[in-house]
């Protein structure tokens, strides 16, 4: 079966970055070239294919010292992540919960549902909305033996292109 719908992005998606991946460009930017620079300048390039290539896009000859400063700044601020929605629901995963709230929201059902994640407790999740659930092992936090209630799992993202 195809789903009409998958979405598995994370910075922007499911954690709010948007403000410290502007900041920390604007910090790498201004400490290591100098001048002022507007946000669509520094935000031109974020969400491509890579933090190499968005600095490439600022100075191809200075992309280290750009990446370099650019993780000196941002790697602190991950600890002030917020979450969108992550504490809507009073039970967490493995609990259905929160991906039942989505689905309300979304105005969606189960059955028309497929849900990729990572863990063991994602995959519970699914399973227990009645999604069909899409375990990934790429992320290498847990291995695929343990996301054994998947419906499926993949170990390279183009294998999606054929379930959803």
């Amino acid at each position: 079966m195809r789903y009409p719908v998958v979405l598995f992005d994370l910075d922007g998606t499911v954690i709010d970055t948007g403000a410290i991946i502007l900041a920390s460009m604007r910090h790498a930017a201004e400490t290591v070239l100098g001048g002022e620079y507007s946000d669509a300048q520094l935000l031109a390039a974020v969400g491509g294919p890579g933090l190499e290539a968005q600095m490439h896009a600022l100075d191809p000859s200075r992309v280290d010292e750009l990446v370099r400063v650019y993780r000196e700044h941002n790697e602190p601020l991950h600890d002030t992540i917020a979450t969108f929605g992550g504490d809507e629901t009073t039970e967490h995963k493995p609990h259905p919960a929160p991906l039942l709230l989505a689905l309300e929201r979304l105005g969606e059902e189960p059955a028309n549902t497929a849900y990729i994640g990572d863990s063991p407790f994602d995959m519970q999740a699914a399973k227990a909305a009645g999604l069909f659930a899409v375990g990934v092992s790429w992320g290498r936090i847990h291995t695929a033996d343990k996301l054994s209630d998947a419906d499926v799992v993949v170990h390279e993202a183009r294998e999606l292109l054929d379930l959803v």
